[in-house]
């Protein structure tokens, strides 16, 4: 398995306010790519040739999902790397949510490594997102549950559990999030603003 980056957050402040699809530039869209067979997807603010959008842009953004880890975790898919601009990585994040949760279970943090930044995001789905899904993982050693399906690596809980001083499965990296009413992506079909690569919609 190879290893899966750290997820880099420092553009991901809880304090940001998510831009919504309606303050997207006219000439900018959001890229859905499936990058690797299938395993990895990428979500990615593009040009209206389809150009990735770069640091130094006014609106830039990529977030990249993997299924290619230890366990079972609920059939979800795991955040692989992101990075935006201010303001417009929260919005990504949504849309890569939905996405993963209409493909498969839904989403989870990076198994083995979330920044305190990205903790604190996590921690904003669990506490205050009531259209936000969330189920609770277990570990490679089945400590709360018998069954194999839930099991998954939660070195990221357990370090910042530790770093909290709470139980690993109180963290909010411990757990997969569902947004069952694809909201963003509907807006954005309605507005032309979603541009699907090989894996489609």
């Amino acid at each position: 398995m190879k290893s899966i980056i750290s997820e880099n957050w420092n553009k991901f402040l809880l304090k940001e306010a998510m831009r919504t699809p309606n303050e997207l530039p006219d000439d900018v869209y959001i890229l859905i790519d499936d990058i690797a067979d299938g395993d990895n997807v990428s979500f990615i603010y593009v040009d209206n040739d389809g150009n990735q959008l770069r640091e130094g842009d006014d609106v830039y953004g990529i977030l990249e999902i993997t299924k290619d880890f230890v366990g079972g975790c609920h059939g979800a898919w795991s955040i692989f790397f992101a990075k935006s601009a201010q303001g417009w990585g929260p919005l990504l994040y949504d849309v890569a949510m939905e996405w993963a949760t209409m493909r498969r279970s839904g989403l989870m943090a990076d198994r083995t490594g979330v920044s305190d930044k990205a903790y604190e995001v996590w921690a904003h789905y669990m506490n205050n997102r009531s259209d936000v899904e969330k189920i609770q993982l277990d570990n490679l050693n089945n400590d709360l549950t018998p069954e194999e399906r839930d099991n998954c690596v939660q070195k990221s809980s357990e370090s910042h559990g530790n770093r909290l001083d709470i139980e690993w499965h109180k963290t909010p990296t411990s757990k997969v999030y569902k947004k069952n009413d694809p909201t963003m992506i509907r807006t954005l079909q309605s507005m032309d603003k979603l541009i699907f690569g090989d894996d489609g919609y």
